[in-house]
């Protein structure tokens, strides 16, 4: 790319036609810290040699190595129509959804070893916050 700011007319540099593969800009490590709990977001934008340019290539592998995840949430039957949920961190909330994409709502008061009822549908999400 030429210097100077990248905006929606920015042409990218041109490369010989037998220059093959072409040239690839990365690998690009992220550090965990940049990253937030919940949605984290990888943009990707392919900027045209010239504006009659016909062809395009873009490619790109996202690997992850975990090291560390929310603690597990266990449920236990603890009665008809009733579980147990225990988790081993006091810091993380409870929250519940009647699908898995929401709409979340955090449980005020549920703590680890809470018994609560089974949901009148029969279905209900549940995960763990760390506020």
């Amino acid at each position: 790319m030429n210097a100077g700011p990248v905006v929606y007319a920015t042409q990218a540099n041109a490369g010989a036609p037998s220059e093959a593969p072409h040239p690839v800009e990365g690998p690009f490590v992220v550090p965990s810290s940049s990253l937030v709990y919940g949605d984290n977001v990888l943009a990707i934008r392919v900027q045209q040699s010239g504006t009659t340019s016909s062809d395009m290539v873009m490619g790109a592998q996202l690997t992850a190595v975990v090291s560390a995840c929310a603690p597990g949430l266990t449920a236990t039957p603890a009665g008809p129509g009733q579980y147990r949920l225990t988790w081993p961190d006091p810091a993380y909330q409870l929250q519940t959804a009647p699908t898995v994409l929401g709409p979340w709502a955090t449980q005020v008061g549920v703590v680890s070893g809470t018994v609560i009822p089974v949901p009148a549908t029969g279905n209900g999400f549940l995960r763990l916050i760390k506020p």
